[in-house]
């Protein structure tokens, strides 16, 4: 029979009454311990072996504990924490539909599958894996929502350690050695004169490495536009133990332009060396070291080459022709002292100096901009003698009126564009077509689509012509519906620096006042069959210290006047404004007549 006794009625523990055989007891329920008639709690997080959190944190509680499972495992009753397959659960993992869920032991990773683009949470077409989607003289980048062709030769990073020279002594006594397994993306090579990667087996630790990498193949012309070719890396007696492939951009200007993708080991690093030997010169090899030296052949050639650059002038003369000459090529300077010359080897081996475009010994008329310099040579001394130095006097002449389009509908585009007039220097021009009102956010990529209700708005810059007190105006801006400028059918935006009034959306924001002029426009269409739109702006670089560069609109007479006394205030507001200016004009709008400055022409008209 079952006789019930009285036992502790804590809450901490269970009641337990028996009678067998005479015998009563309290014991503890599961979770507790203690007499029966006292039980405490007990705290099976304080030893492992009292829980199955092996992959969690655990929780005590009343009696019993609990699991707070790790990211990736989840708790099973009598289990504890055991690995979760997130990707048999949608509701375990955030993978895009399109995305290749693998499940790893405590964690899972997204990855979009070939074709696509995305980090594997997102996922979209990846227009990139069409090899024609770019001109074979760009490449392709993409991005979120859009993609754009890239040219290599303007967007690329600049190399110039001197370690990488082919020309340094061994360093197989060297501790420390450089590796370039970080390398990704188009860099150039480039230091006192231009460099490119040898296109011969370098020897073993040369180039600040181990193991020197070097082209194996020629490099391309500048029609074959971007190339593929392979640069193997010298070890153990193998030119070729590691290989690695490597993207080639020849561009215009003599230049190189590497996309690499790191080393398959270190220590490896790519080096670089100048071009091959001119035709001038042979290759001789003195004290152990290959150089490039003169051949003992005559030249005949002694003109020197100027280039004017928009932000570089260069002069070059035959190395070997001063060499054979008597000129020491390692004083040839400017005036100022620092700007010395370094060697250039392309054709044939020139001794070239650079130098900025700056304002002093200058000159400017109505259409040009002059700068001038002197080059100094000083003849090789005997030791005993030292003739004078010889005088080269030069200039450069750029043009201040240029033009510049941009291609702006179904695939408007930042368009660049190099003006050349009468085989003088050049200034770069740049239109480019902004996302929002503050002109910023640029669109990229080959294809925008603009509806007739948004805004266009437009930024026309030139390159730091090196005079800082040139500005740009906006003469005339316009749109065609083709690309070509002479197109006519043409809608003005801007004429003779004014805005077209006749639009209201029109909005010049900023005109003769720095290197940048921006205007707005709202978007419209052709009518007719055309399905384009193309901006063109004829500017002008305007000099604030002699011209009136901000263009001015101001009514100066009412709509009411009759026209023959418009006609005759006109010519009489213009004869004045003509004797103290002359840079002004009066122009007819809308029946009224407005005051625009006019730095184009350097005589009055009344229209």
């Amino acid at each position: 029979f079952l006789t019930l006794y009285y036992c502790n009625h804590s809450f901490f523990f269970v009641i337990l009454q028996e009678a067998f055989g005479g015998y009563q007891d309290c014991t503890c329920k599961q979770g507790f311990s203690g007499n029966g008639i006292i039980c405490n709690d007990t705290n099976e997080c304080d030893y492992y072996w009292d829980n199955q959190c092996n992959n969690g944190y655990c929780i005590n509680t009343i009696g019993s504990y609990v699991c707070s499972c790790y990211p990736g495992f989840v708790e099973e009753p009598g289990s504890g924490c055991v690995e979760a397959d997130e990707c048999a659960n949608d509701n375990l993992n955030d993978c895009h539909a399109l995305a290749v869920c693998t499940n790893y032991y405590g964690s899972y990773a997204c990855s979009c599958p070939y074709g696509y683009y995305g980090d594997g949470r997102y996922c979209e077409i990846n227009e990139c894996q069409n090899e024609n989607i770019c001109p074979r003289t760009s490449y392709c980048v993409k991005s979120n929502g859009s993609f754009s062709c890239l040219d290599p030769c303007s967007n690329y990073t600049v190399i110039d350690e001197q370690w990488r020279l082919t020309t340094r002594p061994s360093n197989i006594n060297n501790y420390w050695y450089h590796c370039d397994h970080h390398l990704q993306g188009w860099f150039r090579f480039q230091g006192l004169q231009e460099q490119r990667i040898p296109e011969y087996c370098v020897p073993e630790h040369s180039c600040g490495t181990h193991s020197p990498m070097w082209l194996n193949g020629v490099h391309p012309t500048t029609e074959e536009g971007i190339a593929n070719r392979t640069a193997c890396a010298n070890w153990a007696g193998n030119c070729c133990l590691w290989s690695s492939p490597v993207t080639i951009s020849a561009c215009p200007g003599g230049f190189y332009v590497y996309r690499l993708y790191g080393t398959p080991a270190c220590h490896l690093a790519l080096n670089c060396s100048t071009a091959k030997c001119s035709s001038d010169e042979e290759c001789k090899k003195i004290k152990g070291i290959s150089q490039c030296h003169c051949k003992q052949d005559l030249y005949e050639n002694s003109k020197p080459n100027l280039e004017c650059g928009s932000s570089q002038i260069k002069l070059s003369y035959s190395k070997c022709l001063l060499d054979r000459s008597g000129y020491d090529t390692s004083t040839i300077h400017l005036r100022d002292y620092s700007c010395m010359a370094n060697i250039e080897r392309e054709d044939i081996s020139y001794v070239r100096i650079d130098m900025l475009p700056r304002s002093g010994s200058c000159g400017v008329n109505e259409s040009h901009i002059t700068y001038m310099n002197t080059l100094y040579i000083k003849p090789k001394g005997d030791g005993i003698i030292q003739r004078g130095e010889v005088k080269v006097g030069f200039s450069c002449s750029y043009p201040l009126n240029m033009a510049v389009s941009l291609w702006i509908a179904v695939n408007p585009f930042v368009s660049t564009i190099d003006i050349n007039i009468g085989g003088t220097g050049t200034f770069k021009a740049t239109m480019a077509l902004y996302q929002f009102a503050d002109y910023t956010g640029p669109y990229e990529g080959s294809e925008v689509w603009m509806s007739t209700e948004s805004m266009a708005y437009v930024g026309v810059m030139v390159e730091n012509p090196g005079q800082p007190n040139l500005v740009v105006v906006m003469k005339d801006c316009y749109a065609t519906p083709t690309a070509e400028s002479w197109h006519p059918v043409r809608y003005s935006i801007i004429k003779n620096s004014c805005r077209n009034l006749n639009d209201p959306t029109i909005s010049v924001a900023e005109n003769g006042v720095s290197l940048q002029g921006r205007f707005s426009v709202q978007v419209f269409k052709f009518i007719g069959y055309y399905d384009k739109l193309y901006l063109h702006c004829q500017i002008q670089l305007c000099d604030v210290t002699t011209q009136f560069c901000v263009p001015v609109s101001t009514v100066t007479l009412s709509y009411n006047i009759g026209t023959e006394y418009r006609e005759y205030h006109a010519r009489k507001v213009s004869r004045s404004l003509a004797s103290t200016i002359n840079l002004y004009h009066i122009v007819l709008c809308n029946s009224q007549y407005f005051l625009c400055c006019n730095i184009f022409y350097m005589k009055h008209s009344v229209i």
